[in-house]
């Protein structure tokens, strides 16, 4: 079988092959990404987009990687237990694939909103493991062996759905990428979750096994801040959401201060977030809007960069340096 064949065979018989040890063989002499994987959530029509998906599985995959407590990890699972298709261990041996039922979907959008569901339910998997937040209809598993394998197919599919309070869209004929927030009309947790997912979504400095970092917390605490969110409630989201247990008890205190210094070094960020101020991230429509958005953000990359070099502090105007200049090159981008 060469790298490029491809077959279309249903989710039992990869269970089936996975328990019997098909591909066990492979496992113990070829490199991960030279091993034969799957889609999980259907077959795909040509290259495999999310957009291409020809027929729906009806099954979401979650992956668990570098589990140090697999009670604990099974512990939460059993939230959804009712709508576990299958689970099994990676082909390392160190994480695990948990294949979730799920209700009919409409789409690409829908499909996430079940995910961001199933996710808020077992989130805390982060406190046994490290569990990347990927909801990708098209997401490719790597084939393991695992003679413990759990399959149960009488799972009842998930129904539950998350509402997704925004989205990014990328207007024909224009680059720059117009985050469309309701974050104004949102309150309480559901402003502060909206901020998060976006801020997550845009940083890759999480941590390593799920564990979030020092500096992370900070990024998420200065948007927090932007987003006029008040300093307790942040830090109590924080400290009940994102868990070190690496650093223990010594955790909550670093958290505090992170809350503290971002809402300190950054006050006269408060609010400012709300996409209304101080840029129009208006849609552009036509070459008219365009040149005036252009306009409106070009006095606004004055005004920062005035702001920092009004500064004492030479490290942080270092830092806010490096924003101006990643506006200027979005101004290019126009």
């Amino acid at each position: 079988m060469s790298s490029t064949d491809v077959y279309i065979v249903n989710l039992k018989t990869v269970c089936t092959f996975t328990k019997e040890g098909a591909w066990k063989e492979k496992i113990n002499t070829l490199p991960k990404d030279q091993l034969p994987c799957f889609t999980v959530s259907g077959v795909f029509k040509g290259a495999k987009a999310q957009d291409n998906l020809e027929t729906n599985s009806n099954i979401l995959s979650l992956d668990i990687d570098n589990f140090t407590n697999l009670d604990g990890v099974m512990g939460v699972l059993a939230r959804i237990r009712p709508h576990i298709y299958s689970y099994f261990k990676s082909a390392s041996g160190k994480g695990l694939c948990v294949l979730v039922a799920i209700d009919d979907f409409d789409g690409i959008d829908d499909f996430k909103q079940i995910y961001e569901a199933i996710y808020d339910e077992v989130r805390d998997l982060n406190e046994h493991s490290k569990f990347d937040y990927l909801p990708n209809l098209n997401r490719l598993r790597y084939v393991s062996y695992d003679p413990d394998l759990y399959i149960n197919e009488e799972a009842v599919p998930y129904t539950k759905r998350k509402e997704i309070p925004y989205k990014i869209e990328v207007k024909e004929g224009a680059k720059l990428i117009n985050i469309k927030l309701e974050v104004n009309k949102l309150q309480g947790k559901d402003r502060i979750e909206a901020i998060d997912k976006i801020y997550t979504g845009q940083s890759g400095n999480f941590g390593a096994n799920g564990k979030p970092r020092h500096d992370w917390v900070l990024g998420l605490s200065r948007w927090l801040c932007r987003g006029d969110v008040d300093q307790q409630d942040a830090l109590s989201y924080i400290l009940t959401n994102y868990h070190n247990p690496d650093r223990g008890a010594v955790w909550t205190s670093e958290v505090g201060r992170c809350v503290r210094d971002s809402y300190r070094n950054y006050a006269t960020e408060r609010g400012t977030y709300v996409p209304t101020k101080p840029f129009d991230y208006r849609d552009i429509t036509s070459a008219t809007d365009l040149e005036q958005v252009r306009e409106s953000f070009l006095a606004y990359i004055g005004k920062e960069e005035e702001y920092v070099e009004g500064l004492s502090d030479e490290k942080i105007k270092s830092f806010l340096r490096q924003k101006v200049v990643f506006l200027k090159t979005i101004y290019r981008w126009l």
